[in-house]
């Protein structure tokens, strides 16, 4: 496990003492700690990875892990009806309610061992979901703290800087495809560029869970609203719409720390 769990501690500690009334606290403490319980399984789980014979054993850890995330979800329900909850923090508990579920969707497959899978496609799927899994899961800690100390930053709370630029980069790439599909269904209107369109809208699902929470909803809806288009009326003005919303979308990618002085604020990505 890496050394890092004493400095989170500390840090959560000191977001911690910020907070009142002492109901509220009590209720963001205990969200706290049951998070950094799942990062405490994310991490058993990224040793087990490792080697073959550990691995055919992370299913055990993947249900364990489910059901933790289950009793995240019903604490976080409960943490909504805290004295001294503010319309904001309202708000990121029902983004982060959507963002679990939305990922244990995933992960829930994971939870029976399929002993006839490659061990290296094995591998492969218990490690995506092991970095889904830890980036909800750290993301949410990350935008609790913010909640209440605008100064916390996540390079404070988790040694994990270069990664997150990684992602951003790659999400950045990703919403210039998406809206590039976008603007030539909207612009050519026949049934290959539809198809193009459909196909880059599940491509993209993979790369939700580097969006802000807040985000991953209306993402979803468009999604679910174009798929289910049955006209030119309907799907055009949607299109428009979607293709607006990307444009905000990565320009408040744009605007991370992680993306300060980085190149992609001087061009634009195009794959």
């Amino acid at each position: 496990m890496k050394d890092r769990t004493p400095n989170l501690h500390s840090r959560l500690n000191t977001v911690l003492a910020k907070i009142e009334p002492s109901s509220l606290q009590e209720s963001v403490s205990e969200l706290f700690s049951r998070l950094i319980e799942l990062l405490d399984y994310l991490n058993l789980l990224e040793s087990c990875l490792k080697s073959d014979e550990t691995l055919l054993n992370s299913h055990v850890i993947f249900k364990s892990l489910h059901e933790k995330a289950k009793a995240l979800i019903a604490n976080i329900e409960k943490a909504k009806q805290a004295e001294g909850l503010s319309s904001a923090l309202d708000g990121l508990y029902d983004s982060t309610i959507f963002a679990f579920n939305h990922e244990l969707k995933r992960v829930r497959t994971l939870t029976i061992l399929n002993s006839e899978q490659p061990l290296e496609q094995m591998r492969t799927e218990f490690a995506r979901a092991h970095g889904l899994l830890r980036n909800c899961t750290q993301q949410t800690i990350i935008s609790i703290s913010v909640n209440f100390d605008a100064s916390i930053t996540g390079g404070q709370l988790f040694d994990d800087f270069k990664l997150k630029l990684e992602q951003s980069i790659v999400l950045c790439e990703a919403l210039s495809i998406l809206n590039e599909r976008v603007s030539r269904a909207e612009s050519l209107r026949d049934l290959d560029s539809y198809f193009a369109l459909i196909e880059g809208l599940t491509m993209f699902e993979s790369f939700m869970h580097y969006l802000m929470f807040r985000d991953w909803a209306e993402v979803q809806r468009f999604v679910e609203d174009i798929a289910a288009a049955r006209t030119e009326f309907q799907l055009w003005p949607l299109l428009k719409q979607f293709a607006t919303y990307l444009d905000t979308l990565h320009s408040h990618v744009m605007m991370r720390s992680v993306l300060h002085n980085h190149p992609l604020q001087q061009s634009t990505v195009r794959l």
